[in-house]
């Protein structure tokens, strides 16, 4: 457990860990369709996360543990949901606006930072599949999604 987290109960503690697996659902599951390259993406934004703030002690350590068995906790976490996306956005959307309560909770430098590496896989994943080669296009379904629109900026 990051120390940002020990003041966090269980349930809000498991929230934190398991959101950028649940911004990848919501958005790789937009269109219906969690396909593979999403899932590669959402796996090396993850990493990404990890490498690019690997000088921010407050929040390397928590990517650090996000990325161990990251492929394998999105499918678990996938198979737990409903399987169309009109019934399983909004309940990954109303798990996610649940980290709204949490940000006062955590040190604020912490929350901002991962609140900007939840925004980056959000968008990473977004543009993952699709487009010419499937390169930096966003669906119609993934658009309405890929803000986060549920989350406000820790303040």
């Amino acid at each position: 457990m990051i120390p940002q987290a020990e003041q966090l109960t269980e349930d809000e503690q498991e929230l934190v860990y398991k959101a950028p697996l649940l911004v990848t659902i919501l958005i790789a599951g937009a269109d219906d369709d969690i396909d593979k390259n999403e899932k590669e993406k959402a796996v090396l934004a993850a990493t990404f996360n990890y490498q690019t703030f690997v000088y921010e002690p407050k929040i390397e350590k928590f990517y650090k543990e996000v990325t161990k068995n990251f492929m394998g906790k999105l499918n678990k976490m996938i198979q737990a949901l409903p399987p169309k996306a009109a019934e399983r956005n909004p309940e990954v959307a109303s798990e996610l606006e649940k980290l709204n309560d949490i940000w006062p909770k955590m040190d604020q430098e912490f929350a901002m930072l991962y609140y900007e590496s939840l925004k980056s896989i959000a968008d990473q994943v977004a543009k993952a599949s699709g487009g010419i080669l499937g390169l930096a296009s966003v669906s119609k379904e993934e658009k309405e999604w890929v803000e986060l629109n549920m989350l406000k900026e820790p303040v």
